[in-house]
């Protein structure tokens, strides 16, 4: 599953520290980010990594916008992403970059 871009409602450069994801199995669970650097680059991949026992990934990634890779175990039946938490920064941030949001 790779999700939709994702860009923090900001086109400012990020630093993507760890990936939380919720799905609904927890057996050989594997992750990765695809990353661009501007809007109009082709993405790039990371490795794709195990994900830990408690769904998270470690995987510092730097861009403007992000795509998440999971890739679930082939034998699950309606294997499904619950949820994701992305943990990182926003370069030179401020309030009025993201028009309050």
């Amino acid at each position: 599953i790779i999700t939709d871009v994702f860009n923090m409602n900001t086109n400012k450069v990020k630093t993507i520290a760890s990936i939380s994801v919720n799905v609904n199995s927890t057996e050989n669970i594997y992750g990765g980010i695809q990353f661009r650097l501007s809007p109009t680059d082709v993405f790039t991949s990371t490795p794709i990594l195990p994900i830990g026992p408690d769904g998270t990934l470690r995987l510092p990634c730097f861009g403007n916008g992000f795509r998440v890779n999971v890739l679930g175990n082939p034998t699950i039946d309606n294997f499904k992403i619950e949820g994701i938490k992305i943990r990182g920064r926003i370069h030179d941030y401020m309030y009025l970059d993201t028009g309050g949001v």
